[in-house]
């Protein structure tokens, strides 16, 4: 393009801070590559032939096509738009979600989320795999891959209703390495019967209905609940992190940046 401006050679190469002999070698392999001449040499300077003035124009729409699509894809790496996934245990979901999910997608109208439910090791491991864009986990493992915010903390500890009257009665998610950790430290508990619940809130339930004791976090028990107390004021404690993770590349991106806003917003 410089030497169709100028129509010189040499003011060409001092433009483009090439010697005139580099310049010269440089069109001739072009000319050379196409098999034919782009350039008539005259004493005045240099002129296109009837192919390169078609070169011409065809570099310079391409010129103006890739100008366009760097702008394109600057803007849209600038946006907050598109579809991303975050993956969060239900009973964290219910109790973490409603904070922050209706403000964040109404300020974010092109925004679209898939939500994933499972247990929070599987939601790391999704997250490191890549099948997940994030992740609320409770107690995640440290990973070279992964950055980890906490965003929460909470207590696991023992729960009965007010008016509970099976104290012999257990009621507990026997997937959780804090309900092994909490009954582990709970000595002199003995129970006849277990009721095995996958699911917090169904033994939340349960709890409040007198049905027995049960081993549940302070979130999902509830900081006004008043039909459930705590078993007793000795009874073991686990402390949970609750915390987003994403792994070191989307550190960057807007989205991620906004949900980071707006669950440091909520309080949760």
């Amino acid at each position: 393009m410089v030497v169709v401006e100028t129509q010189n050679l040499s003011r060409a190469a001092e433009r483009l801070g090439l010697t005139q002999p580099s310049m010269t070698a440089a069109l001739r392999r072009l000319e050379d590559q196409l098999k034919t001449p782009l350039f008539e040499r005259t004493r005045k300077g240099v002129t296109l032939t009837r192919a390169g003035e078609r070169l011409s124009l065809k570099a310079r729409e391409f010129l103006r096509g890739w100008e366009n699509l760097i702008t394109e894809v600057r803007d849209e790496s600038q946006k907050i738009k598109g579809v991303y996934r975050l993956g969060v245990h239900p009973s964290v979901g219910l109790y973490s979600l409603p904070l922050f999910m209706a403000e964040w997608l109404r300020e974010e109208p092109e925004l679209e989320i898939q939500l994933f439910h499972d247990m929070s090791r599987r939601v790391a491991e999704g997250v490191i795999s890549k099948e997940l864009d994030w992740g609320l986990v409770i107690n995640p493992v440290s990973h070279p891959d992964l950055i980890i915010k906490e965003i929460a903390k909470d207590e696991v500890t023992i729960w009965k209703g007010r008016k509970c009257k099976n104290d012999d009665v257990l009621i507990l998610n026997d997937e959780m390495k804090q309900t092994e950790e909490v009954l582990r430290k709970f000595k002199g508990a003995h129970f006849k019967r277990k009721i095995v619940s996958g699911n917090l809130e169904v033994i939340r339930s349960l709890v409040e209905s007198g049905a027995g004791i049960g081993v549940l976090p302070q979130r999902v028990v509830g900081f006004d609940n008043k039909d459930v107390v705590r078993f007793s004021k000795d009874a073991p404690i686990f402390h949970d992190r609750l915390c987003l993770v994403y792994r070191a590349e989307a550190r960057t991106w807007p989205a991620t940046k906004s949900l980071v806003r707006y669950v440091e917003k909520a309080g949760i």
